[in-house]
């Protein structure tokens, strides 16, 4: 009898990968630079004095760009530059963690629990980190698969401010409707949280912010690099677009020349919500 494919089987590559960890006690301005790196939103926190990190009922809890954004929007003006230098386990969400051996279903069901697209995955000996960019990698070779297409999964209207915009109100904005970029009006780019992390923790807006905290998210909206997705047919097979989203089209794809966006989680997460995601059995 065919059985669920299971999560080591399914993200056996993912779960070989280094797991990119911080030690707690880092604090959030070292913390906030090792994040600058392509598919690295997160970090593991640990604590190296705890000899078994596999620990049975371990809570594993993670520093991310995320967490990170929310702490300090939530965070005076006047005591920004402080807050840096501030353990990032004061910064920290909580990762839902699966089984390596449990259903590839489970890891959906972390990352519906979390609203977030990352999981803790746990063997018998090892810990492994999975995200939504892996489980989008399986349509590539059938382990999962859905006969919609692009614009039943697209999300709408897109989240888009005036390139003047501060970029406190531009990230509150953000937080409130739970997305991670917003496009700027009159142009075709968009900024996400990712761009503006990598602006704010750059030497010399980390200089000018320990001269003037208050100033850390006063810069405009146009001021931040932006990054230009690819737009393609509405009407082209999801699985055929997810080989499409990657780095270099800023981890997302948009639709009718902009009007719609498309994420690794409307590619993954939506199809399933809809019991239009089947995944393979062995």
């Amino acid at each position: 009898m065919n059985r669920p494919l299971q999560v080591e089987e399914g993200l056996h590559a993912a779960l070989q990968r280094p797991v990119p960890r911080v030690e707690q006690g880092t604090i959030i301005a070292v913390a906030g630079t090792l994040l600058d790196v392509p598919r690295r939103e997160v970090l593991l926190v640990t604590d190296d004095r705890e000899p078994d990190l596999l620990a049975t009922g371990r809570k594993w809890r993670a520093f991310g760009g995320y967490s990170l954004i929310e702490r300090l929007l939530a965070t005076q003006p006047e005591d920004l530059y402080t807050v840096l230098f501030h353990p990032v386990e004061h910064c920290t969400i909580r990762m839902e963690k699966v089984p390596a051996r449990g259903d590839l279903t489970a890891v959906l069901e972390a990352f519906k629990r979390a609203r977030f697209g990352w999981a803790v995955v746990e063997s018998a000996t090892t810990v492994g980190l999975v995200t939504l960019a892996d489980v989008l990698a399986l349509y590539a070779d059938g382990s999962i698969d859905t006969h919609l297409r692009l614009r039943d999964v697209a999300s709408s209207p897109v989240f888009a401010l005036p390139g003047g915009t501060e970029l406190r109100d531009a990230l509150l904005g953000m937080m409130k409707r739970r997305v991670r970029r917003v496009r700027v009006e009159g142009t075709d780019g968009f900024v996400s949280d990712r761009e503006v992390l990598s602006y704010v923790f750059s030497p010399p807006r980390l200089y000018q912010v320990k001269e003037s905290p208050e100033s850390m998210f006063e810069p405009a909206l146009e001021e931040v690099g932006r990054v230009k997705p690819a737009d393609v047919d509405g009407g082209t097979r999801v699985k055929d677009a997810a080989a499409a989203i990657g780095p270099e089209t800023g981890g997302f794809l948009t639709i009718d020349g902009g009007e719609m966006v498309v994420t690794p989680w409307d590619i993954v997460m939506k199809p399933w919500a809809l019991g239009k995601l089947s995944v393979s059995r062995r």
